[in-house]
């Protein structure tokens, strides 16, 4: 993570925000995988609600790599002292580059992005379930 040199005044701006931040409700629905998710548009409600007189915004870079079929989206917090901190990009390989593909990675990137910027619980906790390969625990044995 890049950062400014001094982030006295970002620290404690985001403990202001983290005071005010309330978690948005679970307002979109996977019908697929059949569950509720906080939508893009209701983490930045949220965002904006609690960085109120924090002088904390953001901006997010999305950038696409046709080669690699790939999108990610780069989280800027900035305070208004011109204090920041820089998150790492979230980048999310495709199968296809067509627009609307990438139009959906950007907004789950972002999404994603923005809610680990800000310490917003957007989805349900899976315990790291999809993360493993299918027949093994989080202890890599085979059950």
């Amino acid at each position: 993570m890049e950062r400014s040199s001094e982030i006295s005044n970002f620290i404690k701006a985001m403990i202001q925000f983290r005071k005010a931040l309330k978690q948005p409700n679970k307002d979109g629905d996977n019908d697929y995988k059949d569950y509720r998710y906080v939508t893009l548009q209701n983490v930045i409600k949220s965002i904006d609600e609690a960085a109120t007189d924090t002088g904390l915004t953001y901006i997010q870079e999305p950038l696409t790599n046709v080669q690699a079929k790939t999108v990610s989206v780069k989280t800027y917090v900035f305070h208004d002292s011109g204090e920041y901190m820089v998150f790492e990009s979230l980048t999310i390989q495709l199968e296809r580059m067509d627009a609307q593909s990438i139009g959906s990675a950007i907004t789950y990137a972002k999404r994603y992005s923005l809610s680990a910027a800000f310490g917003i619980a957007s989805d349900n906790d899976d315990d790291g379930e999809n993360a493993i390969p299918k027949g093994q625990n989080s202890n890599n044995q085979k059950y």
